[in-house]
C-alpha cells in the first residue's frame, strides 16, 4: 500500500487517546461535580488543556513531510489557491456535508443527551449515569485499533480504496442507525450501555470511510469543505437538544429525537455511499467545465 493509505489505516490507532480521555471524563466529571461543585469540572478541563498545550510546545519538533501526491502541493498559480466554490455542486461533496450534519446531530442526541435520558428513564444519579456512559465508551479504544487492522487487512489483499471507503461507510451507517434505536428502546441501563457501545464501535468505521475520503475528495479544498461540513454539523447539533425536549414535552417519551436521528443518518449515509468517490472534486469540476 502507498504511504498515504498506510496513514489512514493507522488513523484509528493514533486517535485512541481521545477516546481514552472521554472514558476518563465520563467517570471523573460526576465526581468533580458532586455537591453542586460544577466549576471543578471546568477548572479541571482548562488545566488539562493548559498542560497539553505546554507539552506540545516543548516536545513537538520538525514539520510535516512533503505530501506524495501532486494534488497536495500548493503552487503560486492563482487558480490553485483560489477557493473553488463550484466543488459544492459535486455530489461527493454534498454527500460528505450532509452525512456529517446528520452524524453530529445524532452524536449530540446519543452522547450529550445520554445522561439526561438515563437519569429520566432509569432514575439514576448523575454519578451513576456517568459510570454507565464511561462503560459505553470502553469499546472506543479497541474499536479504533480494530478498524485500522481491518482496513490494513483489506489493503494487503488488494481491495480497492473505493470499495473500502464504501463498505466502511455502510457498516457505520447501519450500525449507528440501529444503535440509536436500540438505545431509546432499551429496558435497562445495561441494555442502554450495550447500545452506546454499538454506536461507538460503528462510528469508528468512519476512520476508514468518511474521514480519509474528506481528504481525498477535498484535495486543496479540504479546509473549506471541512469548514462548511463542520458549520452544518454544529447547526444540526444545536438543534438536537431543543428538539428532544420539545418532543418529550409533547409525548412524554424520549424516542422521537432518536428515531429522527436514526432515519437521518440512514438516509444521508446511504446517499453518501452511493456518490462516494476518490477523485478530488476540484479536478472533476474543472474537467466537466472544460
Amino acid at each position: 500500500a502507498d504511504g498515504q493509505e498506510k496513514v489512514w489505516a493507522i488513523r484509528g490507532q493514533t486517535l485512541a487517546g481521545d477516546a481514552l480521555c472521554q472514558i476518563v471524563a465520563s467517570v471523573v466529571t460526576p465526581a468533580l461535580c458532586s455537591g453542586g461543585q460544577w466549576a471543578r469540572a471546568c477548572y479541571a478541563c482548562s488545566g488539562a488543556a493548559a498542560v497539553v498545550t505546554v507539552l506540545w510546545q516543548l516536545l513537538v519538533r520538525g514539520s510535516p513531510g512533503r505530501a506524495a501526491s501532486s494534488a497536495w502541493h500548493h503552487t503560486s498559480d492563482d487558480a490553485s489557491t483560489r477557493i473553488a466554490w463550484a466543488i459544492f455542486k459535486a455530489p461527493a461533496v454534498q454527500g460528505l456535508c450532509s452525512t456529517w450534519l446528520c452524524c453530529v446531530f445524532a452524536s449530540v442526541a446519543m452522547l450529550q443527551m445520554a445522561p439526561t435520558v438515563l437519569m429520566s428513564r432509569f432514575n439514576l444519579t448523575v454519578a451513576e449515569a456517568g459510570r454507565y456512559i464511561a462503560l459505553g465508551f470502553s469499546v472506543t479504544v479497541p474499536g479504533m485499533f480494530l478498524t485500522g487492522i481491518i482496513e490494513s487487512f483489506f489493503v494487503a489483499r488488494g481491495t480497492s480504496r473505493l470499495a473500502i471507503r464504501r463498505q466502511c461507510t455502510l457498516v457505520s451507517t447501519l450500525g449507528v442507525s440501529c444503535a440509536l434505536c436500540g438505545f431509546v428502546l432499551s429496558r435497562s441501563p445495561l441494555q442502554a450501555v450495550a447500545a452506546i457501545m454499538a454506536y461507538n464501535l460503528a462510528h469508528q468505521f468512519n476512520s476508514s470511510g468518511f474521514f480519509p475520503n474528506l481528504q481525498e475528495v477535498g484535495g486543496l479544498d479540504t479546509g473549506i469543505i471541512q469548514a462548511v461540513a463542520n458549520s452544518l454539523g454544529q447547526l444540526g447539533g444545536s438543534m438536537a437538544p431543543p428538539l428532544a425536549f420539545a418532543l418529550y414535552r409533547r409525548s412524554g417519551v424520549w424516542s422521537g429525537v432518536y428515531f429522527i436521528s436514526a432515519g437521518a443518518v440512514l438516509v444521508s449515509g446511504l446517499f453518501y455511499r452511493s456518490v462516494l468517490e476518490l477523485e478530488p472534486a476540484r479536478d472533476k469540476v474543472s474537467r466537466s467545465n472544460s
